[in-house]
């Protein structure tokens, strides 16, 4: 559990540092949102991957899945904004997964609720920072004392009131649908696998006071 508190609050900070400067350099005179920082190398890279992927590419989470895969959107006040945080979790795996890496893009129409330079999150700078041991990315089947039970990504980013409050909530999940994920691990054999994921309503829950 300690691990799982650790591992969480470090990517939360990550996340948070990088937005801060984001918000430091914009350009108030502007119409853009934010400015444009370049983000971590690995990350890029990634999101570069998952936009130039077709949606249809992705599937829709099925329960042939190696493990379940979860999205959970709730709300955030920070310094009087409203925000929303976007909490994705990798868990209940049905074999050993290690360096389990998790890579988000929201699709382009979120823009339209949130003011933020970029739609993409990941832990992928984390996986591959030797900092962090494996054994916080590492998944088993049947998990024993201080194993961890998830391995998850987070975002939290500011709301553009008017646009999110006159938009149904319907309309706001159908967009939650399109994001495309990208899940990587290391199985038993020690090969690298991959699956492409979009989420369907049944692993998607937003919480009742957004909408």
């Amino acid at each position: 559990m300690k691990k799982i508190i650790f591992l969480a609050f470090t990517i939360m900070l990550l996340v948070a540092c990088q937005d801060a400067s984001n918000e430091q350099q914009k350009e108030p005179e502007t119409s853009q949102p934010e400015n444009q920082g370049a983000p971590p190398s690995f990350a890029v890279k990634e999101s570069k991957e998952l936009s130039a992927k077709y949606l249809s590419e992705f599937k829709k989470s099925p329960t042939s899945m190696p493990f379940e895969i979860t999205l959970e959107v709730s709300p955030r006040k920070q310094n009087k904004k409203e925000k929303i945080f976007f909490d994705i979790q990798v868990k209940k795996p049905k074999e050993k997964m290690q360096k389990v890496t998790i890579t988000a893009l929201l699709d382009d129409d979120m823009y339209e609720y949130l003011d933020t330079s970029h739609l993409w999150f990941s832990n992928i700078e984390s996986v591959m920072n030797p900092d962090f041991p494996d054994d916080y990315f590492t998944l088993k089947p049947k998990p024993k004392g201080e194993d961890i039970l998830t391995v998850a990504i987070g975002r939290t980013m500011i709301l553009l009131d008017k646009e999110f409050k006159s938009s149904s909530r319907e309309n706001f999940i159908n967009t939650l649908l399109k994001t495309k994920v990208k899940v990587t691990w290391i199985d038993s054999n020690a090969d690298k696998q991959e699956k492409y994921i979009r989420f369907n309503n049944a692993n998607v829950t937003v919480k009742e006071n957004i909408l």
